[in-house]
């Protein structure tokens, strides 16, 4: 990543600063909506500081971390970014702390701690965390989400499932939550 890259936005103190995360994944199909770091363009970033380690190849957001790609979102206290390489182009993962939220449309997670791991294609929530779809939500210790595969793996589940009455058309009663 260039500096000029790495320092977009910064206006002043006390400012958010905006930047581009470049990742090099290939795109993939994710069911749950959380899709981030998938090449679906860049990640931008805004947060209130921002520190670069050359060294340990990684570059870390500090306070109202809010991240966006395509039309997924995270938000997050603190965010840092990991990379394989001195030039800041393949991404490793990305490690989300407090208050964490990943969102896309309906769905949505949210936990205290969160992991991107890049190499095996998943993300861990983990601090009570939280899987939404519409008013559907699902929780327990440990959530494990399989980013190319429609699977996901939860430690000590717990769930509320508003199903459907199987009616279509006018008669058919909305899910809660979902428009």
């Amino acid at each position: 990543m260039r500096q000029s890259d790495q320092t977009a936005g910064k206006s002043g103190r006390g400012q958010a600063k905006d930047t581009k995360v470049a990742s090099n994944e290939p795109q993939e199909n994710n069911p749950t909506g959380l899709q981030f770091g998938n090449n679906k363009g860049p990640i931008h970033i805004k947060s209130e500081s921002m520190s670069l380690d050359y060294q340990n190849h990684s570059v870390l957001w500090t306070g109202h971390v809010h991240a966006t790609q395509d039309q997924a979102q995270l938000t997050s206290d603190k965010l840092r970014v990991n990379y394989f390489d001195k030039d800041f182009k393949q991404l490793k993962d990305m490690v989300a702390d407090g208050n964490v939220r990943m969102s896309q449309g309906t769905q949505w997670a949210t936990g205290q701690h969160g992991v991107m791991d890049q190499t095996k294609r998943t993300m861990v929530l983990t601090g009570s965390p939280v899987v939404h779809d519409c008013a559907n939500q699902i929780t327990g210790k440990r959530i494990t989400v399989y980013l190319d595969t429609n699977r996901s793996v939860v430690e000590d589940a717990r769930a509320v499932i508003f199903p459907h009455n199987g009616k279509g058309g006018e008669d058919a009663a909305p899910t809660p939550g979902c428009q």
